[in-house]
């Protein structure tokens, strides 16, 4: 069981079994404390990997003249954003404390964007060196390809 895990759990079954997905997180959690712990990282890296795609819509909107952001970048941005609300809101309805927990992991990652130490860069400047992807599991945390679009 890894975060992606969890939020699919969340994603796919909490809509018709609330209190048994709620039920089994909370057991999860409770049994196994470093979940908590994963969740904080992901809230950590899905802030990361949010900046890095508002960066790319951004850049992608700075170098089309005028003439808008591509459609396809524009959609990829899009459903990216989409899935990670729906995958965190799912996770929060069904395990609350997780807001707290995804908030913690999230502050740190925005505190240390735009940060340059000796030479290595965070996600602030386009780059991804947290070690987390996007295209695994819901909400894109843990394992993948890359960035959507890439």
């Amino acid at each position: 069981m890894d975060l992606p895990k969890l939020l699919d759990l969340c994603v796919l079954f909490a809509p018709d079994n609330h209190d048994a997905v709620s039920a089994m997180i909370n057991d999860t959690m409770t049994l196994q404390p470093k979940y908590a712990r994963d969740v904080g990282e992901g809230g950590a890296a899905m802030a990361r990997n949010l900046e890095e795609m508002a960066n790319r819509l951004a850049s992608a909107a700075a170098e089309v003249n005028g003439d808008g952001v591509p459609a396809s970048t524009r959609d990829d941005a899009l459903r990216y954003f989409h899935d990670v609300a729906v995958s965190l809101t799912a996770l929060v309805r069904v395990y609350p404390p997780a807001a707290g927990l995804l908030c913690s992991g999230a502050l740190t990652a925005v505190q240390d964007v735009n940060i340059v130490d000796r030479g290595k860069h965070t996600a602030g400047d386009g780059r991804n060196t947290a070690g987390a992807t996007m295209g695994g599991g819901a909400a894109g945390v843990g394992k993948g390809k890359g960035l959507v679009g890439t």
